[in-house]
């Protein structure tokens, strides 16, 4: 099917398809204008199927930038708002560089699914807009969770369907004791697409506290078991190094991602715009 529709977007749209990465999952597309409507609906039957497009040389304002994400999801409330720093006052698209510090990241990469562990529905569709590269560091590497999945023993697969991830929305400390209103929940195994046929990982270690039922150190040891032998592989990772007026298009609910550590480009600038697109999408539970 993949196979089909790269071959219909390549030769009956005439957009250049370059694929520089040894993964089915990734797509990397030059010479499109994403602001001609035409485009729009085989670009969204792209997604469906490929959960990371990057869209190469793009020259857009804020408002054309979220017109054009905020068709990936027509779920999404058009009024929804991001997280501050807006990029000039538009609640929608926020911008960050490296004046927004994050200790987490300094020395470290920092793993994590986007709004998981926050008081939010965790989007579908996540998209970076890059105004400013460094020539040291600065990568983004994507994990395919759907993939990570596949992978597992079947009997653990039934032992993971019942874990209940419960997450700490203050902080990233790891307690077993949170009061009641500081908690996210969220199924460990879950449908990551709508026709429930996909089943997938979901998990962020940020702001993760432990499983119900069980405490943080058992929860953690049942963590990286997963993450190390089936998430973190050679076969499942891959590195992006950024170019300027890159836009990246990715499925919030199918990947992981991490930045590489910022103490790397400490002394370069690097500065993004960001669309955490809100949703009404429902997290699906495996009914065991």
């Amino acid at each position: 099917m993949i196979i089909i529709l790269l071959v219909h977007f390549i030769f009956v749209k005439s957009y250049k398809f370059i694929k520089p990465y040894p993964k089915n999952w990734i797509a990397v597309l030059d010479n499109i204008d994403v602001k001609e409507k035409k485009n729009i609906p085989i670009l969204k039957q792209m997604f469906d199927h490929i959960p990371l497009i990057i869209f190469k040389n793009q020259n857009l304002n804020s408002n054309e930038y979220y017109n054009f994400i905020k068709q990936f999801d027509e779920s999404t409330k058009q009024n929804n708002e991001l997280y501050k720093p807006y990029d000039s006052n538009i609640p929608h698209v926020g911008f960050r560089d490296n004046t927004i510090y994050n200790k987490n990241t300094l020395y470290n990469p920092l793993w994590h699914m986007d709004m998981v562990g926050t008081n939010k529905l965790p989007p579908v569709v996540v998209s970076l807009y890059f105004q400013n590269v460094t020539k040291n560091g600065g990568e983004t590497l994507f994990a395919n969770l759907e993939n990570a999945y596949s992978k597992i023993d079947l009997n653990m697969k039934k032992y993971l369907h019942e874990l209940v991830s419960v997450y700490n929305i203050d902080n990233i400390n790891n307690i077993d004791n949170i009061n009641n209103d500081k908690k996210q929940k969220f199924p460990f195994i879950f449908y990551s697409d709508p026709l429930y046929k996909k089943k997938s990982i979901l998990f962020s270690p940020f702001r993760f506290s432990n499983f119900e039922k069980l405490t943080s150190e058992e929860s953690w040891d049942i963590v990286d078991h997963i993450f190390y032998k089936y998430i973190l592989t050679d076969d499942n990772v891959i590195s992006i190094k950024w170019n300027k007026n890159d836009l990246l298009l990715f499925n919030n609910r199918k990947l992981i991602h991490s930045t590489t550590p910022t103490e790397i480009y400490k002394n370069e600038y690097r500065a993004f715009k960001i669309i955490f697109l809100d949703t009404k999408v429902p997290i699906c539970k495996i009914n065991i």
